[in-house]
């Protein structure tokens, strides 16, 4: 038997590990598929090998956590979590649903990276971003609505993540006014991106809560004011980086690359805690 504060921590870790990857593998595809004009051959090259891996490392936390799922409805007991029939129920859930088409999702744009396809890329990474509207609140009354607006919350989240790893790369790497140029470019589609995260995520608050107050009278709804706390936070580093640093390598000011390299190391760190508190939330108070 597996002892339950065990078990809670494997799913919460597992959960996690898998939206982190899951996200950052979808978010790489679509700032690739946005930019990769802007990118240069070695830069391109590079968020392919992030996306192969990513998806990968998604791939097999996948698996972990239909095993952690199947270990939680057995109460801890590995023999009967193996149990075919057990196993079968958690395949055939709305997790296991969301399980089958995140995995397809990742193994399609893993392929489409090696294959040096972004398009094809891009349109695997919107299937894992779809496959979290097919689990927890988006399985509510209001579901033509939620299922929706979580996959547009997930994609836009995604593409700002997918977005870190390029711009630090382009800030070490490449000539001052290149990584000027690529950093406006994310900029510009920013302006669109955000403003659709950060209403989808309101219409899923009001939604879920019935209003804002109301829901931030539930658990859920404080867990979720965390993470609103945290993505605040990565606006405000975003805000900075869009009106002084970007401004500021383009001038070729002196220390204006490692300030945005050092910001964007910000933004990377606070996307995990964000991830983090979202799998913490969806666990312990979301209807998942």
């Amino acid at each position: 038997m597996i002892d339950p504060g065990a078990l809670d921590a494997l799913r919460l870790a597992a959960k996690a590990l898998e939206y982190g990857a899951g996200v950052l593998a979808a978010g790489t595809a679509l700032f690739l598929a946005a930019h990769g004009g802007a990118m240069g051959d070695e830069g391109r090259r590079a968020a392919r090998r992030l996306a192969v891996l990513a998806s990968l490392i998604g791939l097999a936390f996948v698996g972990l956590r239909f095993a952690a799922e199947a270990l939680w409805l057995a109460g801890g007991d590995a023999a009967l979590a193996a149990d075919p029939m057990l196993l079968g129920a958690v395949g055939a859930s709305a997790f296991g649903d969301a399980a089958l088409v995140r995995a397809v999702g990742l193994g399609l744009l893993a392929a489409a990276m090696l294959a040096a396809r972004p398009l094809p890329a891009a349109l695997a990474a919107l299937a894992v971003c779809a496959s979290f509207a097919l689990v927890g609140h988006s399985l509510r009354e209001q579901r033509l609505l939620l299922g929706p607006l979580v996959a547009l919350h997930i994609a836009c989240a995604a593409y700002w993540i997918g977005a870190f790893a390029p711009l630090r790369r382009a800030a070490l790497r490449r000539p001052e006014a290149e990584a000027a140029a690529l950093a406006a470019a994310f900029g510009r589609t920013a302006l669109l991106a955000v403003p659709a995260l950060i209403a989808a995520g309101a219409g899923l608050l009001v939604l879920l809560g019935g209003s804002v107050g109301a829901a931030l009278a539930t658990a859920w709804g404080r867990a979720l004011a965390l993470k609103l706390a945290l993505v605040a936070a990565l606006l405000a580093l975003a805000a900075v980086n869009r009106l002084r640093l970007t401004p500021a390598l383009a001038r070729g000011e002196a220390g204006a690359a490692s300030a945005l390299r050092r910001s964007v190391e910000a933004e990377m760190a606070l996307a995990g805690l964000v991830i983090a508190a979202t799998a913490f939330a969806t666990i312990n108070a979301a209807p998942e």
